[in-house]
């Protein structure tokens, strides 16, 4: 028999309608007798963690989910989590680098309608979440509308449809298709080959901010970003493109203030990431100190990893070689 934990959160998922709109309200339990399962092959015990709009995540919910499948790991088989949409990806990104190499699956899922409503997509987002967690396949996933998503790929790309979440920049770890659960050969083939040990880490720096670049943004305003936190991640334009000024902007901060702020560059663009020696307008601030080119990682990525890295690292160079470090098929 496989033992699962689900561990409930809130979100669209477990939602009620009030006379306020629609808030979470129904519990794990509640979440469960809603949906098909063997439960004569299959054991889920649940965990009300909190019952919040997802909106409402912070850093420390993370800490918490993890902490929450850290003290239970060796009793489970698999881990499923619940959880509103919004920040659906920021979360599993943020479990991703929280619990590294695990052998047991931990799936991170949602709906786009509360599984109480007519029509919902919970019942089936939720049930192909507990397929998932009874593999023998471990990692992070977002298993959403017949994917299953690497937890640092996912983002959300509409606010109704079913099919809310695409991977980015790497093909699906799985999908459903005719009702059989049909891994990709590719991961399959990485998965076997990892064979580092399991790893739980337990703290977050918080002082990430995300920097988009748009036409007439303030050189004050940028400069300012970057003299009061310990990372930023700028969302640059194309392949990687900063601004002449921003870029001049950067070194002279740089000189003035070393080791005083990482910086990782993203591409706007959802597909195909950055290539900053493309073009004259990054070259030059590719090769600036404390400057990492995001290559194919996404914002939510970029900034759970920045957390993750400055809070396990005593200085900026090892933080810098940590967020260099594919994990988690981020890069």
């Amino acid at each position: 028999m496989k033992k699962l934990l689900l561990i409930s959160t809130g979100g669209t998922i477990s939602c009620s309608d009030t006379v306020q709109g629609l808030s979470p309200k129904l519990t794990f339990d509640e979440l469960l007798d809603k949906v098909p399962y063997n439960s004569n092959e299959i054991l889920i015990d649940g965990i009300q963690l909190m019952s919040i709009d997802s909106g409402n995540i912070i850093p420390e919910h993370w800490l918490d989910i993890t902490s929450q499948i850290k003290q239970k790991y060796d009793q489970y088989d698999g881990f499923l989590v619940t959880h509103g949409t919004d920040t659906l990806a920021y979360t599993s990104a943020a479990l991703s680098y929280l619990i590294q190499h695990s052998r047991k699956p931990i799936v991170v899922t949602g709906s786009q309608r509360p599984i109480d409503m007519e029509g919902t997509d919970a019942v089936i987002n939720l049930s192909q979440s507990i397929r998932v967690a009874c593999e023998n396949i471990g990692g992070v996933f977002v298993v959403f509308n017949n994917k299953v998503i690497h937890g640092t790929q996912a983002r959300k790309i509409k606010t109704k449809g079913d099919d809310a979440f695409i991977s980015l920049n790497r093909p699906d770890a799985a999908q459903f298709k005719n009702d059989k659960l049909l891994f990709n050969q590719q991961f399959l083939d990485e998965y076997k080959r990892d064979s580092q040990l399991l790893c739980f880490y337990d703290q977050l720096n918080t002082s990430v901010h995300v920097i988009k670049l748009f036409p007439g943004l303030n050189t004050k305003a940028f400069l300012y970003m970057l003299s009061i936190y310990d990372a930023v991640v700028i969302e640059a334009y194309g392949t990687g493109s900063i601004p002449f000024v921003f870029g001049d902007a950067i070194e002279g901060f740089q000189n003035q203030n070393k080791d005083e702020c990482l910086i990782v560059v993203v591409s706007q663009a959802m597909y195909e990431g950055t290539n900053m020696k493309l073009y004259e307008i990054s070259n030059k601030v590719r090769n600036y100190p404390n400057v990492v080119e995001g290559g194919l990682m996404s914002t939510e990525s970029a900034v759970t990893k920045l957390m993750w890295a400055l809070s396990n690292s005593k200085t900026i160079e090892s933080a810098i070689e940590k967020v260099k470090t594919p994990i988690a098929y981020d890069f």
